[in-house]
């Protein structure tokens, strides 16, 4: 009986196949797995962060701006009140990388003087809105008034309130504002220079 010998070229061409087979499995497997990393890595950048609902009170105290002087009962009048439609910002205080790119957020307070909003954790500084705006000397004038410069840098860098988001609601203490006579302004760097009523 004869034994069947297989050619040596046809063994070469049979592992040859075997081997590229082999190559492109192991090399499309790779690829699935890099995509799947690459799609989980960006789901979780894409995660919003999650936000607390954050409240507050805004008062405001009139002044009595009579020439003689008032009576118990009309101090009573003036006392403090809901400070409506004010405009406020919200800007961020951290000093974390990844929570100093919040962009400043404004609102405004209701008939109420309520106002409220959603933040995530972090430090922030609630400002009144006319602390983001440079006063006009030349129009202030004509409404007879006029500012401490050096004053005013202060106030508009500062705060009417700082807080701190620590994942949590929060509810923030009342912020309360002094209005002037003849002053539209609540800064206490800009002053009336005109005549007093009598």
């Amino acid at each position: 009986m004869k034994t069947s010998v297989i050619n040596p070229i046809v063994w070469i061409l049979l592992f040859g196949g075997m081997i590229s087979f082999s190559y492109t499995g192991c090399k499309h497997r790779k690829n699935t797995v890099g995509s799947n990393q690459e799609q989980h890595l960006s789901t979780t950048e894409d995660v919003p962060a999650v936000q607390y609902r954050v409240q507050g009170l805004v008062m405001v105290r009139k002044p009595y701006c009579g020439g003689a002087a008032p009576s118990e009962e009309i101090k009573k009048k003036f006392g403090p009140e809901p400070g409506h439609n004010l405009v406020f910002w919200v800007q961020s205080q951290s000093t974390d990388s990844t929570k100093s790119t919040f962009e400043p957020v404004s609102m405004r307070t209701d008939t109420s003087g309520i106002f409220s909003f959603e933040l995530p954790s972090g430090s922030y500084c609630l400002k009144l809105d006319e602390r983001t705006h440079k006063l006009n000397p030349r129009l202030l004038a004509e409404s007879k008034l006029e500012f401490d410069p050096e004053c005013q840098a202060e106030y508009e860098s500062g705060c009417d309130l700082r807080f701190e988001v620590k994942d949590q609601s929060l509810e923030l203490p009342p912020v309360m504002l002094v209005k002037k006579c003849n002053n539209p302004y609540f800064s206490p760097c800009v002053r009336y220079t005109g005549p007093i009523a009598r």
